[in-house]
């Protein structure tokens, strides 16, 4: 299934043409610091974490991942 274009919590139905598509929501949204989140089961019984950002500047990273920035680059 693809969510492209498509706003997942922006209303209680959660997205209803992939509900339509037999998607079942197992979970309701859980707002987490910069995503929304819940979990769904596709038709053939998949189980699925659904997440959508919500960082309002689109530049937050999780403290543990490694710097962008090349060995020997100065900064």
């Amino acid at each position: 299934m693809s969510a492209a274009g498509c706003d997942l919590f922006a209303s209680a139905t959660l997205c209803p043409a992939h509900s339509a598509r037999g998607a079942q929501f197992l979970t309701p949204p859980k707002q987490h610091q910069y995503e929304i989140r819940c979990y769904i089961r596709d038709p053939d019984g998949h189980l699925i974490e659904v997440g959508q950002t919500t960082d309002p500047e689109g530049d937050w990273t999780p403290a543990h991942w490694p710097s962008s920035s090349r060995a020997g680059d100065s900064e």
